[in-house]
């Protein structure tokens, strides 16, 4: 699969995720959700374990789910995410940073691993897309929305924490100012 599986099956067995759309497709998945996840913990390791075999050891697997994020993280199609509150909902705009999030975490484990030229590629990536989020996710009332197509949404983004715990630098202070203010 092009994106990270949110399970590896029934417990205690790793026997293959028996529910939504398997291994096969994406019907009830999490894909932006977990693909994101799985690069900030593979970039957590890197950063705070200094764990290079690790990241090398699965380069190929990461760069799957990145190339997933690049294509489809920005503005996640109706997809389940954490925020079970929302069931599957379309443009969500934490998604959006858990995707943004996933690339910067890529392209730091790309730069430690001496991959110069796809860690700028998806470093590049990752800021445009936190440039652009920041206006398009804006709600007239100052706060960042819900979802990109919902004026007057509000939910908390506390995919933003992994923008500070991981040195990405993608996001200004103000989006957490701002945040915090609503």
């Amino acid at each position: 699969s092009s994106f990270a599986p949110p399970d590896l099956g029934t417990y205690p067995l790793a026997n293959g995720q028996v529910y939504g759309g398997g291994e096969k497709n994406e019907t009830n998945q999490m894909p932006v959700e977990e693909s994101g996840n799985l690069l900030i913990l593979a970039g957590a390791l890197v950063k705070f374990e200094n764990d290079v075999e690790f990241a090398s050891k699965y380069w190929d697997t990461f760069s799957k789910w990145a190339e997933y994020l690049l294509a489809k993280g920005y503005d996640p199609e109706n997809q389940l995410c954490t925020d079970d509150f929302a069931g599957h909902l379309a443009h969500n705009t934490n998604l959006s940073l858990k995707a943004i999030m996933g690339l910067g975490a890529y392209a730091q484990i790309a730069k430690v691993l001496g991959k110069n030229d796809i860690a700028e590629k998806y470093l590049v990536a990752a800021q445009n897309a936190a440039h652009r989020w920041q206006k398009d996710a804006l709600d007239d009332n100052g706060a960042y929305r819900l979802a990109f197509d919902q004026p007057g949404t509000w939910s908390q983004k506390y995919n933003l924490v992994w923008d500070k715990l991981l040195g990405l630098n993608l996001f200004s202070d103000d989006v957490a100012k701002r945040e915090l203010a609503h």
